[in-house]
C-alpha cells in the first residue's frame, strides 16, 4: 500500500504564501522542486490570490518552460481565490515556477502581467508519496 505525507511547497516556509513577483517564465519564481525519485510522484496542490481591483494572468511553467506542452495559463479576477491546480503529479526533481505574464486569454482580451499582485497561497501543499 501506498504511503503518503503532506509537505509545504519546497519554495514556501511552513505553508505560507509565496508572492511572484517575475512578470516573465524565464525570471519566474521557484514554487517546489519535486523529490528526486524517478518512481514516486509528488501531487502538488496550488491555490492562487489575486490582490489586485483588475483580471491578472498567471503561468505555471510545469517542470519545463516549452510552451504548450510544459506551461499551465489561468487568468485570475480581482480579489479571487481559487485552486489552480489539485494533486497534480510531478517528480524526478522537476521544477514548477510561476510568473505572472502577459498574454492574450482565448475570449480575445489581452491580460497584463503585474509584478506583486499574485500570490501562492498557503493553502497550497504536496502530497509526497514516500513508499
Amino acid at each position: 500500500m501506498s504511503q503518503f505525507t503532506i509537505v509545504p511547497l519546497s519554495g514556501s516556509t511552513d505553508f505560507r504564501g509565496i508572492l511572484v513577483t517575475p512578470t516573465a517564465l524565464g525570471s519566474a519564481e521557484t514554487i517546489h522542486t519535486a523529490q528526486a525519485s524517478a518512481s514516486l510522484p509528488d501531487l502538488v496542490s496550488i491555490e492562487a490570490f489575486n490582490s489586485d481591483t483588475v483580471a491578472r494572468p498567471l503561468k505555471l511553467a510545469w517542470g519545463g518552460t516549452t510552451d504548450p506542452d510544459d506551461v499551465l495559463a489561468f487568468v485570475l479576477l480581482p480579489g479571487e481565490t481559487r485552486m489552480i491546480v489539485h494533486q497534480r503529479p510531478i517528480r524526478n526533481s522537476l521544477i514548477i515556477k510561476a510568473a505572472s505574464v502577459t498574454m492574450t486569454w482565448v475570449d480575445g482580451r489581452s491580460y497584463t502581467g503585474s509584478a506583486d499582485k499574485i500570490v501562492i497561497t498557503g493553502g497550497s501543499y504536496v502530497q509526497r508519496q514516500t513508499s
